[in-house]
């Protein structure tokens, strides 16, 4: 939960521009870090799932669908 609130945070510092100049070396430190932790739970997650036979159940999942928006976010933002 706090990478969460630390990746929204950073998140939605980074779309006002004053906040993007004064710091916008932290929140996009902060916001690759979140990218590395959101992109390997990912990972570890689809290996595990695939690990027990139910990789598309994953994939399809609730679960499966939030590790992608998290990354797809952060990636968006950073763009």
């Amino acid at each position: 939960m706090a990478v969460l609130v630390l990746g929204l945070t950073a998140l939605t510092a980074y779309t006002v521009p004053e906040l993007q100049r004064a710091a916008g070396g932290w929140l996009s430190a902060c916001l690759w870090s979140c990218l590395g932790y959101f992109a390997i739970d990912g990972v570890v997650r689809a290996n595990a799932a695939a690990h027990g036979g139910r990789i598309w159940t994953h994939v399809f999942s609730f679960s499966g669908f939030v590790d992608l928006i998290a990354v797809i976010a952060v990636v968006t933002a950073l763009a």
